[in-house]
């Protein structure tokens, strides 16, 4: 074996113990009413939302897997930021084929959250490695918004002092 399948080894078990990884999983699982998920281990549950950059969609309707990755994924992303914050979370996803969809989170009442998504028909990643980072980057940013509104504990101070 060599010495960088051995590092990739090693690597990959932090990936699947992150705490966005395992509620996106669980967010899956929750929605998955057809059962097709409810089979997959979570590493394969979590390779299913990896988009090759060659793959071909013919049709150009939003697959009722695809709906479910994608409100899954929003959904996680503020269970993230509710633990974060102590401030409840509320989604709203519109998904549309003919037009830009866009997903909404909000934090307290606050906006924290906002994105137009281009072609949901290709939503995914190319690798676990990224949705961990934009998941993370998504969830700062969105603390960081919720904490010039809001206070939560472990919040750093917004306020300037004056001299």
């Amino acid at each position: 074996m060599s010495k960088l399948n051995t590092l990739e080894k090693i690597k990959q078990p932090g990936i699947f113990e992150g705490i966005f990884l395992q509620e996106l999983v669980r967010q899956i699982r929750a929605e998955d009413t057809s059962g097709i998920y409810q089979k997959y281990d979570n590493e394969a549950l979590l390779k299913s939302l990896m988009s090759p950059a060659d793959k071909e969609h013919k049709n150009s309707e939003i697959a009722p897997l695809t709906r479910l990755r994608v409100s899954a994924f929003y959904r996680a992303l503020a269970i993230g930021i509710e633990k974060r914050t102590g401030h409840s979370t509320e989604t709203f996803i519109n998904l549309t084929s003919k037009k830009f969809s866009s997903a909404l989170v909000f934090c307290g009442g606050v906006l924290v959250v906002y994105q137009i998504l281009k072609k949901v028909e290709f939503f995914g990643f190319d690798s676990l490695e990224q949705l961990s980072f934009e998941a993370g980057r998504l969830i700062e940013t969105a603390v960081g918004k919720a904490g010039l509104y809001l206070d939560f504990p472990g919040q750093i101070s917004n306020n300037f002092q004056q001299n």
